[in-house]
């Protein structure tokens, strides 16, 4: 019986060249310490991570998100934070926000998620519009207080960009990270 081929995919909108030079200026900003920076071609925001999904399962996919139907508009960087916490800090993170008191973003990842309601799982936690910057390894007891202090001392400059479209995309694990190619795109209006 031959094995049904499964891709790795989410739902994302990717960021023009001035937001990621941006992330990675915050990037250099950051403390030295055992952590690894997202690479600045795969800066972007996730709508929905979907996990290993099927052929079929993906044409279905496809098909929902075609249909979509939204307005472009703008978003900007807001702030700097970290996951899960300041005991046991894994990530940190660029919130992404918009001009309609984040009322965009919130309603573009609502239909994101209604669009696929009958195909896959809803997420259980809540949808925080966040930019993956940097993965932390490990601090070190004795800079964990520092760490804390840079990391609310940096202040993004508040860039903006239209957002365009959103890209269902296939994330391929490789030994040097993560390759993505886009599967879809769908154009706002």
């Amino acid at each position: 019986m031959e094995e049904k081929k499964t891709k790795r995919c989410f739902i994302a909108i990717d960021l023009p060249d001035n937001i990621k030079r941006e992330l990675c200026r915050i990037q250099e900003a950051l403390p030295k310490i055992n952590k690894k920076n997202v690479e600045k071609e795969n800066l972007h925001l996730t709508l929905k991570f979907l996990g290993d999904v099927s052929g079929e399962m993906l044409e279905k996919i496809k098909e929902s998100l075609s249909k979509i139907k939204l307005k472009r508009f703008i978003a900007l960087l807001k702030e700097i934070g970290f996951f899960p916490n300041e005991k046991f800090i894994r990530i940190i993170w660029a919130g992404l926000g918009d001009l309609n008191s984040d009322k965009d973003l919130f309603s573009l990842q609502k239909v994101v998620e209604e669009s696929l309601k009958n195909l896959v799982p809803r997420d259980e936690k809540e949808w925080m519009p966040h930019i993956t910057v940097t993965r932390v390894k490990n601090i070190p007891k004795n800079k964990k207080e520092d760490f804390i202090k840079k990391i609310k001392e940096i202040i993004p400059k508040q860039e903006s960009f239209e957002v365009k479209q959103i890209k269902l995309k296939q994330s391929t694990l490789t030994e040097k990270g993560s390759i993505y190619e886009d599967l879809l795109v769908v154009e706002l209006e």
